[in-house]
């Protein structure tokens, strides 16, 4: 069932402020009628309301300071003003100041339910559109992406003193490293944060229709072409466009692409109107654009024009202290995701994966943390659970490298800890915190591997 909207009408004259409440009686709100306008502004900080409804003519706080005070307090809650019959002045300089709109004295009952209604519904949209943004910037927040290894420290550090700025980005990294979700993270720390962010992947669309994709088509333009239709570059705005897999895009097109970033004005497909290229523009890759220059697969100049920021994702290989958080951040969310109770996985299998490959990086782990959450049974995940790591899988798709399944658990969990301390610079309390072991737990095995190392 919807919620009723929740209404504040003020009115200093008992009179007025009756027939207010008589005609909202029985609509689909929930009104509340106050005659004193400091009251009203009280009862805002106690409660959630729709809609206020507010005479202008109330002498001490008139209705435009109310207004005033309310859209300061409370951005985006509307206001409806009321004026006497003879004062449309009063009325328009209250929609000039911020009211969402006016109603004139006598009030007509179906008009005042009828602007409620819309002013209520407006608001409403507004509201889940703002709790949407919100969602997003905390989800692509720095904050929220995995890690705390020296390497990805790094990362972050690049990230947040990119972000407030319109330069370009080149985000390198093998595939599964998370380009995106660094983009995003730029971009949701950004002045840009309230635009659009539109991805674009170069790799996925064919040649023959990325030019359409990205700067749109004028009607007739070519065949099954009906209609005009904007591209990415119109419908990012003032946002942001990021071109995911850069390096795929044909050369013939990069040209094209080239100027419009050099102009900052495209055209479309069709058309010989210039328009305005508004959007900050970030690139990913996973091909050595180097080494594709020197093929002469990939424009010098763009390259140079695209990577004015270099950042390089380190691959998992190289950020093995960071699986132990990344498989309980993929542990949690894919049981919420799935509707499964929560489970748990041994830390004997733990290990095992911080001493995989992971060639697929981030993404291979996160997809083989959903397979075991899935296809196991009971509420703890172990390694026999785990046909990769316990040698009932082909041996082409068990751990590396060559002799590990061979090795003991304590030769496994030695290797990982000290790797987690040359990750961590030798900081030995952020060392005990990633593993989950206290400062004086860490001390102990440090010195029984340094006594075992002088045997």
């Amino acid at each position: 069932m919807k919620e009723r909207g929740k209404i504040l009408a003020i009115d200093d004259d008992r009179l007025g402020l009756k027939l207010l409440e008589s005609y909202l009686k029985d609509s689909p709100f929930q009104v509340t009628a106050v005659g004193d306008p400091e009251e009203a502004l009280s009862l805002l900080e106690e409660d959630d309301y729709d809609l206020v409804l507010s005479d202008i003519q109330m002498p001490v706080l008139d209705g435009f300071e109310v207004m005033k005070r309310v859209n300061q307090d409370y951005p985006g809650l509307p206001v409806i003003m009321i004026t006497a019959h003879g004062t449309i002045s009063d009325a328009v300089r209250a929609i000039q100041k911020g009211a969402y709109d006016y109603l004139t004295k006598p009030i007509n009952p179906q008009e005042l339910i009828l602007k409620a209604r819309r002013a209520i519904g407006h608001y409403r949209l507004w509201r889940d559109n703002q709790s949407l943004k919100q969602e997003l910037a905390a989800q692509y927040g720095i904050e929220n992406i995995i890690g705390h290894s020296k390497p990805m420290r790094e990362i972050f550090r690049k990230i947040a003193k990119v972000a407030p700025t319109n330069a370009s980005v080149l985000i390198m990294g093998e595939s599964g490293t998370g380009k995106e979700l660094a983009a995003r993270a730029i971009h949701y720390n950004s002045p840009r944060k309230d635009q659009p962010f539109i991805p674009v992947d170069c790799a996925s669309i064919p040649h023959t229709l990325l030019e359409s994709e990205l700067f749109g088509h004028a009607k007739g333009a070519f065949t099954g072409a009906y209609k005009d239709r904007p591209g990415a570059f119109e419908n990012a705005g003032g946002g942001t466009l990021f071109f995911d897999e850069i390096g795929d895009m044909d050369i013939s097109l990069q040209s094209t692409l080239l100027r419009a970033i050099q102009e900052r004005v495209f055209k479309r497909v069709g058309e010989n109107n210039t328009r305005r290229l508004e959007a900050r523009l970030l690139f990913g890759t996973h091909i050595n654009l180097m080494e594709a220059m020197e093929r002469s697969e990939f424009r010098e100049d763009l390259y140079y024009r695209i990577s004015v920021i270099p950042i390089k994702l380190p691959p998992l290989r190289d950020r093995r202290a960071d699986i132990p958080l990344l498989v309980n951040h993929f542990l949690v969310d894919t049981c919420r995701r799935h509707g499964i109770p929560q489970k748990t996985i041994e830390m004997e299998l733990v290990d095992a994966m911080v001493m995989a490959p992971w060639k697929g990086n981030v993404r291979e782990l996160e997809n083989y943390i959903e397979n075991l959450i899935v296809m196991s049974d009971g509420d703890s995940i172990r390694i026999k659970d785990a046909p990769r790591f316990s040698g009932s899988e082909s041996a082409d798709n068990q751990i590396g490298p060559a002799g590990i399944p061979d090795r003991s658990l304590a030769d496994i969990e030695k290797e990982y800890i000290l790797r987690v301390l040359e990750a961590e610079g030798g900081n030995r309390t952020r060392t005990a915190e990633i593993l989950g072991i206290s400062l004086r737990g860490l001390r102990y095995k440090l010195k029984a591997y340094a006594e075992d190392d002088r045997t």
